[in-house]
């Protein structure tokens, strides 16, 4: 257990919340998180109740019903267009459930709703560019030929395949 989570039961500086705050809020599932830091997933996720990032009924082993709804009907091929169609969404909301499953640590395939390889591509030299997960610059470089649904759905994806990082 000290190999995998060295610094369990070490008590948390100041500098160690802000850190922990800014890598939750950039996107990074709970068992990243725990990496990065060098502690338990369990750990992480009392310390974002702790500091209210997250609320105490949030755990990041489980999703809501909405949210494992959402799940499933990807897992089905669904795109989001039919998702939101169906349960009476927004697409955004969709892609929100998607992000959210993401954040908490939960692999959705998202290959069906991504762009296309060549968008992709240049979506990611974006994010590398600006160096940062966050939405408005990636937009302000790409301009109006991408759209913020078609940028979260890129993000997601690059995040679960490790090629996004907020450092």
């Amino acid at each position: 257990m000290c190999q995998l989570h060295p610094r369990a039961y070490e008590s948390w500086p100041i500098d160690e919340d802000m850190q922990l705050k800014n890598l939750y809020e950039s996107g990074q599932s709970i068992g990243e998180i725990a990496t990065i830091l060098q502690r338990k997933p369990s750990a992480i996720r009392s310390r974002l109740q702790r500091t209210g990032l997250i609320s105490g009924d949030s755990r990041g082993g489980t999703l809501s019903e909405t949210h494992e709804t959402t799940r499933d009907m990807l897992a089905q091929g669904m795109s989001t267009y039919e998702i939101a169609n169906e349960r009476g969404l927004a697409r955004n909301t969709v892609i929100g459930h998607m992000e959210r499953i993401v954040y908490q640590g939960f692999r959705v395939d998202v290959s069906h709703v991504t762009p296309d390889a060549e968008r992709l591509g240049i979506i990611e030299q974006a994010f590398r560019a600006v160096g940062s997960a966050f939405l408005a610059p990636v937009k302000e470089r790409l301009g109006d030929d991408f759209d913020y649904e078609e940028l979260k759905l890129a993000r997601i994806h690059l995040r679960q395949e490790g090629k996004l990082s907020d450092a």
